[in-house]
């Protein structure tokens, strides 16, 4: 979906998510009229996870992956119930509400409990298969007991509570990494992942000096990775604020480290130019939310992609023996040059033809293009960034199958 930078809504032919000014009210469509992303009275976010039509689960994930990239959660999900979760059905034209779509997830896991009871005691049934049954109306019995829960005591009363983490645990948690090999979470906090506590400490300091802690747990819990961003001090500036009440904001953005990179020099034309458009896309310097973060990224982004840059002779980027190897594979293209990396940027939208991304590529990192998802790699051929068009999300299955390429490439 593409962002109106002008408004606080993204929007493609037949989906968009719209927020409110401080992010606090989140609101997606499908086909206009089936909303699968609502907020309550007090700002609990309801996720309608059933695909009510095969498009549908496209507009889903493109919607959950901007609410991932603004540092946005959601507090409760419902996965069996294909009504809107706000306003008029469209066929039977009956309003309906999150209550309704909860109580019609309650009644569906009962009915499929008296379904599984009904087997179990058909005469002939076999035993193990009626032990997996009983687990599973087990489960189906605290699911309806979760939803009641949150239909009684939190819809449109209080907030969903979130589990509380020792500020030892968060750490591990983001820092640690996947051992794909014996298919395990390795918790060792390596030289690097301290490295970026540090940088993450500097800049969760109160005036004082001293670390504020309740500011740092809060980032902590709310990062998704390790991506901390290097400097912050281009937007900093740019913004003119003098830092604690918005850092938040701008620690959580995903792309804050390549929107550092693109702001331009203070004293050039294209910085000018960004102080004017700021004025146009309604910007709160003292309410900085991850929207307004995303606006202006947007807007550089297309910038850059505008730019009309045609060298006489491309410079080649040198790649590895690996990759070469994966030169024929169906639907992998290698990126080998700086018009190459420019034309996927313009191509699928978002800041991968930036000098920033040139430079790194001239320096031996590599980039590529597979099943449409851009792929940024590191000199040892590790995945550092990926994302499909506008930013969306690559699938973890895309990703895994290009891990597995590489390693077999070996």
């Amino acid at each position: 979906m593409e962002l109106k930078t002008t408004m606080r809504e993204y929007k493609a032919s037949n989906c968009s998510i719209k927020f409110n000014k401080d992010l606090t009210e989140v609101s997606a469509y499908s086909y206009g009229w089936w909303e699968f992303i609502t907020t309550d009275k007090v700002g609990n976010v309801f996720y309608n996870d059933v695909s009510y039509s095969r498009s549908t689960s496209g507009h889903q994930g493109s919607a959950t992956s901007i609410m991932a990239r603004l540092g946005l959660s959601i507090d409760f999900t419902l996965y069996r119930t294909n009504n809107t979760l706000k306003g008029y059905e469209r066929y039977s034209n009956k309003s309906l509400t999150i209550k309704d779509a909860l109580n019609d997830e309650i009644s569906k896991n009962r009915w499929d409990i008296l379904g599984l009871v009904a087997k179990i005691k058909t005469k002939g049934s076999w035993k193990k298969t009626n032990i997996e049954r009983k687990a599973s109306i087990s489960k189906m019995l605290f699911r309806i007991k979760d939803l009641r829960n949150i239909r009684d005591n939190y819809l449109d009363k209080k907030r969903i509570p979130r589990k509380k983490r020792s500020i030892e645990k968060l750490e591990i948690d983001i820092f640690s990494s996947w051992d794909y090999k014996n298919k395990k979470e390795i918790y060792i906090i390596t030289k690097s992942d301290q490295k970026n506590i540090n940088l993450l400490k500097s800049y969760c300091l109160s005036n004082n000096g001293k670390l504020n802690i309740v500011l740092y747990k809060d980032i902590l819990s709310t990062l998704k990775n390790d991506n901390i961003p290097s400097s912050i001090d281009k937007i900093k500036e740019l913004l003119g604020f003098k830092a604690t009440t918005c850092i938040k904001s701008i620690l959580v953005y995903e792309f804050s480290n390549d929107l550092n990179n693109m702001i331009p020099e203070i004293d050039s034309k294209e910085y000018t130019q960004l102080l004017k458009r700021l004025k146009t896309i309604d910007i709160t310097k003292d309410n900085l939310t991850t929207l307004d973060l995303d606006k202006i990224h947007t807007y550089l982004t297309n910038k850059l992609n505008r730019k009309l840059y045609v060298p006489s002779e491309p410079i080649a980027f040198n790649l590895s023996e690996k990759l070469l190897k994966l030169e024929n594979t169906p639907k992998l293209r290698l990126i080998k040059s700086d018009r190459e990396l420019k034309a996927e940027g313009r191509k699928q939208s978002h800041c991968i033809g930036g000098a920033d991304y040139i430079k790194k590529c001239l320096q031996g990192y590599q980039a590529l293009n597979y099943k449409n998802y851009t792929f940024f790699l590191s000199p040892k051929n590790d995945i550092i960034q990926t994302n499909g068009s506008h930013n969306t999300t690559t699938p973890d299955n895309i990703e895994n199958e290009l891990k597995k390429l590489i390693q077999k490439a070996a």
